[in-house]
Protein backbone atom coordinates (compact mmCIF):
# COMPACT_ATOMS: atom_id res chain seq x y z
CA UNK A 1 0.00 0.00 0.00
CA UNK A 2 1.65 3.52 -0.76
CA UNK A 3 2.21 5.44 1.67
CA UNK A 4 2.00 8.66 -0.22
CA UNK A 5 -1.87 7.76 -0.13
CA UNK A 6 -3.12 5.41 2.14
CA UNK A 7 -0.81 5.68 5.63
CA UNK A 8 -0.03 8.37 7.80
CA UNK A 9 3.66 9.53 8.69
CA UNK A 10 5.47 12.61 8.76
CA UNK A 11 6.33 12.53 4.92
CA UNK A 12 2.58 12.33 4.30
CA UNK A 13 0.95 13.34 7.25
CA UNK A 14 -2.87 12.09 5.77
CA UNK A 15 -3.47 8.77 4.00
CA UNK A 16 -7.28 7.92 3.00
CA UNK A 17 -7.29 4.80 5.21
CA UNK A 18 -6.86 6.65 8.26
CA UNK A 19 -4.13 4.98 10.23
CA UNK A 20 -0.72 5.37 10.82
CA UNK A 21 2.20 3.66 8.48
CA UNK A 22 3.07 1.67 11.13
CA UNK A 23 -0.10 0.02 12.13
CA UNK A 24 -0.13 -1.23 8.07
CA UNK A 25 2.69 -3.66 9.91
CA UNK A 26 -0.79 -5.65 11.66
CA UNK A 27 -2.32 -8.06 9.36
CA UNK A 28 -5.60 -6.51 10.65
CA UNK A 29 -5.15 -3.17 9.71
CA UNK A 30 -3.67 -3.94 5.99
CA UNK A 31 -6.77 -5.60 5.60
CA UNK A 32 -8.72 -3.12 6.03
CA UNK A 33 -7.04 -0.40 4.49
CA UNK A 34 -6.38 -2.76 1.17
CA UNK A 35 -10.07 -2.86 1.38
CA UNK A 36 -10.54 0.96 1.37
CA UNK A 37 -8.16 0.86 -1.17
CA UNK A 38 -10.36 -1.53 -3.61
CA UNK A 39 -13.62 0.03 -2.57
CA UNK A 40 -12.26 3.23 -4.10
CA UNK A 41 -10.05 2.24 -7.01
CA UNK A 42 -10.95 -1.43 -7.77
CA UNK A 43 -7.60 -3.67 -8.47
CA UNK A 44 -6.56 -1.18 -10.86
CA UNK A 45 -4.73 0.55 -7.47
CA UNK A 46 -2.24 -2.22 -7.62
CA UNK A 47 1.08 -1.56 -9.31
CA UNK A 48 1.60 -5.91 -9.74
CA UNK A 49 -2.45 -6.03 -10.91
CA UNK A 50 -1.75 -3.66 -13.87
CA UNK A 51 1.50 -5.52 -15.01
CA UNK A 52 -0.14 -8.89 -14.52
CA UNK A 53 -4.12 -8.55 -15.20
CA UNK A 54 -4.53 -10.96 -18.05
CA UNK A 55 -2.64 -13.68 -15.97
CA UNK A 56 -4.38 -12.28 -12.74
CA UNK A 57 -7.55 -12.29 -14.24
CA UNK A 58 -7.30 -15.97 -16.16
CA UNK A 59 -6.33 -17.29 -12.52
CA UNK A 60 -8.98 -16.38 -10.75
CA UNK A 61 -11.42 -17.34 -13.66
CA UNK A 62 -9.78 -20.86 -13.65
CA UNK A 63 -10.02 -20.91 -9.90
CA UNK A 64 -13.41 -20.46 -9.47
CA UNK A 65 -14.78 -22.58 -12.22
CA UNK A 66 -16.88 -25.40 -11.45
CA UNK A 67 -17.73 -23.95 -7.63
CA UNK A 68 -20.82 -21.90 -8.22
Amino acid sequence: VNDKYWCEDSKYPTGDCHMTCDQMYDATSATQCAKTVYNEQGLTAWYGYQGHKSTCDNYYKNSIKGQC
